[in-house]
């Protein structure tokens, strides 16, 4: 886990502004058990250079980078604290705070658009110091999801029909008075085969029952709609701009402030309208005024004072005269009085050496090859000898000059 820390740590480090950072894992054990599973969670502490801030979207990258790292981290289980202290990441939060956080960031968001607009389109007509907008916008921050089956009555369509019909007569019992002969002579007028018919027919003829069924299907108009309406919906605006008076020049040519016609304030409210997409179904409202903005007042020049008045010229001089008193100690009296001894110590060292060079030059004519009467070199004693070459060696080596000098002495004084 640790080495996860550390290649999250690194990650979050490369970002702009981050200087260092420090991550803190706290990944919980598995559990068969649902109810005792956790969530893991995570804190980001950051170190940011001097001088710089995080914007959201920093923020919001780094919540996101480490909640991809660690298998089922949440983003709103990701902390982020600044090394001062700050807590950078709260809008990420699942209480009301967080939402309304949001919820009030993103209302600034809509609003700024809408300003930005109406001063886009009437800045290059009105001149962009010379017009004024404030934008209100109430957002609706409830989601809805919503399935709806319609039916039509008015425009019924016939399907299927099914009628059926059934009709039955009961049987005869038995017919006429009790007690009466059923075999008697027909009527008078009547011819007795017609008599026996006519009581077949009524014999034939009973009571019955008949009934009907009908089925009728019907097909209405049906429409089906499923809705989803996301947070952030725009409820109503309000809308206020101010306007500046024109300023048109008299016959003395000075600006003079007029208020603007009837007839162009209603086409700068149609622009306005137009810009932020008026809906009258959704109360939206929009006031447009003319009036004359205060100019700032002339500010009086301050009276100015000559130089030698200023409380800093004094110390100026103050300082001035200490530098030239110490130049003037520098330069006029440690320096000639050191330049005095310099030169005394070199003229007394030249003396000396010239003495010693010319010392050492007695010493080797007195040393130089004697011929005697017989032609035979005599010279003097070896150590003498050596120890004054080597002086005279030294003597070269230390003071060129003065040694060549010394030998041209010598060659003018033979000649």
């Amino acid at each position: 886990m640790r080495a996860l820390e550390g290649e999250i740590a690194r990650s979050i480090s490369a970002l702009t502004n981050v200087k260092s950072a420090r991550v803190h894992l706290a990944i919980p054990k598995q559990s068969v058990f649902v109810r005792e599973r956790r969530k893991p969670s995570a804190s980001i502490v950051i170190d940011l250079y001097p001088g710089r801030t995080l914007e959201p979207g920093q923020v919001d990258s780094i919540v996101h980078l480490a909640s991809a790292s660690v298998p089922e981290l949440q983003p709103g289980e990701v902390t982020v604290v600044d090394n001062r202290g700050r807590m950078l990441s709260s809008r990420y939060g699942d209480g009301n705070l967080g939402m309304a956080t949001r919820h009030f960031e993103y209302a600034q968001t809509v609003e700024t658009s809408f300003v930005k607009r109406i001063e886009d389109i009437l800045g290059p007509i009105l001149g962009a110091e010379n017009v004024r907008a404030q934008v209100t916008a109430e957002i609706d921050g409830s989601a809805l999801e919503q399935t709806q089956e319609t039916y039509n009555p008015d425009q019924p369509a016939l399907r299927s029909e099914q009628v059926s019909t059934d009709l039955s007569n009961l049987p005869l019992g038995a017919q006429g008075i009790p007690g009466a002969l059923s075999n008697q002579p027909p009527a008078a007028g009547i011819a007795p085969e017609d008599a026996i018919g006519a009581e077949q027919s009524e014999a034939s003829q009973g009571p019955g029952n008949s009934s009907e069924r009908a089925t009728r299907n019907y097909e209405l108009d049906k429409t089906i709609s499923h809705m989803t309406k996301s947070a952030g919906a725009i409820r109503r605006l309000s809308v206020a701009v101010v306007v500046d008076h024109r300023y048109v020049a008299d016959a003395e040519g000075v600006m003079q402030a007029q208020p603007r016609s009837v007839e162009e304030m209603e086409q700068i409210s149609s622009l306005v309208r137009e810009a932020i997409g008026f809906d009258a179904r959704r109360g939206d409202r929009v006031n447009v005024i003319n009036s004359q903005f205060q100019l700032p007042e002339a500010v009086e020049a301050l009276p100015v004072q000559p130089m030698w008045e200023q409380p800093w010229f004094w110390d100026v001089v103050k300082q001035g005269l200490g530098a030239l008193f110490v130049l003037f100690v520098l330069f006029g009296v440690l320096k000639p009085t050191l330049r005095s001894l310099v030169s005394r110590e070199a003229e007394t060292q030249a003396e000396a050496e010239a003495g010693q060079v010319a010392a050492l030059g007695a010493q080797a004519n007195d040393d130089v090859l004697s011929l005697s009467r017989d032609g035979v070199a005599q010279l003097g004693s070896p150590e003498g000898y050596e120890q004054r070459l080597e002086i005279a060696r030294q003597a070269v080596q230390n003071d060129p000059k003065r040694v060549a000098q010394v030998m041209k002495n010598w060659v003018d004084a033979n000649e």
